[in-house]
């Protein structure tokens, strides 16, 4: 009998811890300090020891709450008492608005920031085709010529007649160059004909002839004179 009074202390002791924790649990709600900055205190009362000063905004985990005095529990585990009328469930809009314009700000440089890398994005993106189109029209023409050569070794009399070919051609292009030269030089020397048998080429003969005949009889003349003044 004893043993079982033992055992059950011992179980409700436990279910007793139980319950005062869940209620705590259920009674713990977290409130903000409102928009004035409130002295955060060891005890209840306006002469009590100040531990703290909380800025507005501040959350606080309230543990107990009265009227006037409510002891909280602050982020970092210090517990104190503050006033109750400067403690709200909700957080004051002047700073919710503040952290909604912060988040914004942020969102909006991650934008910015997402649109610049974006851009990026798209122009390595089309330098990329860019080379990937002419390397895939490079593989075609290697590939076709690959083929070309490969059906060439495989058919060696094709690839003789191709030479033979290519070689007979350059042939009739080197006779046609020189039958077009040679044409050439008959139209010169033709042209030159022609221009002598013109009136103004026969005039021109003419004067070069009565110049030479000229210095002639003048050279003539002067030897003359220069061998009798000798004797």
């Amino acid at each position: 009998m004893k043993r079982f009074m033992q055992n059950n202390i011992h179980v409700f002791a436990i279910i007793l811890c139980v319950l005062l924790f869940s209620s705590a649990g259920v009674h713990a709600e977290t409130m903000y300090v409102s928009e004035v900055k409130i002295t955060f205190r060891r005890e209840p009362g306006n002469s009590r020891k100040i531990l703290d000063m909380l800025p507005p905004g501040q959350s606080v985990e309230v543990l107990e709450q009265s009227e006037d005095w409510t002891k909280v529990q602050l982020t970092d585990g210090k517990e104190g008492w503050v006033l109750s009328r400067y403690l709200t469930t909700r957080k004051p809009n002047v700073f919710a608005l503040e952290a909604l314009k912060k988040e914004h700000s942020m969102l909006s440089n991650q934008v910015t920031s997402l649109g610049e890398e974006n851009n990026g994005l798209k122009q390595e993106n089309q330098k990329l085709l860019a080379e990937f189109t002419a390397n895939k029209k490079r593989l075609e023409e290697t590939s076709r010529a690959y083929k070309n050569i490969k059906a060439d070794c495989a058919n060696p009399s094709n690839l003789r007649k191709n030479y033979e070919k290519t070689v007979s051609h350059l042939k009739e292009q080197r006779k046609k160059a020189e039958k077009l030269e040679k044409e050439l030089e008959e139209i010169q020397a033709d042209q030159g004909l022609r221009w002598f048998l013109t009136e103004r080429g026969f005039e021109g003969f003419l004067w070069g002839a009565g110049v030479l005949f000229i210095g002639f009889v003048t050279g003539f003349i002067a030897r003359r004179q220069s061998r009798r003044s000798f004797r």
